[in-house]
């Protein structure tokens, strides 16, 4: 996986540690099957990193990203259909990093091509969370100012299945040989996104986002 997105990390084994724990997560398919479940991903990173000795929370939060004269919402209020939740979910790591993990749903609805993934250091400011210059003269805002309460449930709901995907994750670092061949010889079942995401003990993420013209 293309890490370059942690090069804001400037703790070397920090660094390390998350470089490792996205290419496992990508030879999972993690990103594939999960990465719309903002919730899920947050709680599985933090949850990984307090394990290797790290301070990592779940933060709720919205975020925006702008190009010209368009705004991209992920998670904000207002902008979810029927059975859907509002609401957007990052991993907080030592009070100084952001790392959003639960991007999928760009790379749906927004850019085929956009990052599964990324990093950004926390800004000391009560509405926005961190800022991140992209590509294209895109930028990605984090804001606070409004955190959907489906933030909490979404967590708790998603509990149980949590588990199950953290016991394949550590059964991965435990097996890790016995994985890589089985990855070489057997062949792809070829499902798609919308089959892994209907299979996964996780629900995927129900918030919906939309291009607001402005």
């Amino acid at each position: 996986m293309n890490t370059a997105f942690l090069d804001v990390v400037t703790d070397s084994k920090l660094a390390h540690e998350l470089r490792q724990i996205a290419d496992d997560f990508q030879f999972l398919e993690f990103f594939d099957r999960y990465g719309s479940c903002c919730f899920a991903m947050s709680a599985m990173l933090a949850h990984i990193l307090q394990e290797k000795g790290y301070v990592a929370r779940v933060q709720g939060c919205y975020a925006e990203i702008r190009q010209n004269n368009g705004i991209f919402y992920i998670g904000y209020k207002g902008f979810a259909h029927d059975r859907q939740r509002e609401g957007h979910a990052v991993c907080i790591i030592s009070e100084k990093y952001l790392v959003d993990f639960g991007l999928g749903t760009l790379r749906k609805f927004y850019a085929s091509d956009f990052a599964p993934a990324l990093a950004s250091e926390i800004l000391n400011d009560e509405i926005m969370l961190a800022s991140l210059p992209l590509e294209n003269g895109m930028r990605i805002d984090w804001r606070i100012d409004w955190i959907s309460p489906a933030v909490e449930q979404e967590l708790q709901a998603q509990a149980s299945g949590l588990q199950q995907v953290l016991a394949t994750y550590d059964d991965f670092q435990k097996n890790r040989m016995s994985h890589l061949i089985k990855k070489l010889f057997v062949k792809d079942r070829g499902a798609s996104q919308d089959e892994h995401d209907s299979d996964t003990a996780l629900p995927p993420q129900r918030s919906r986002h939309y291009t607001i013209e402005i």
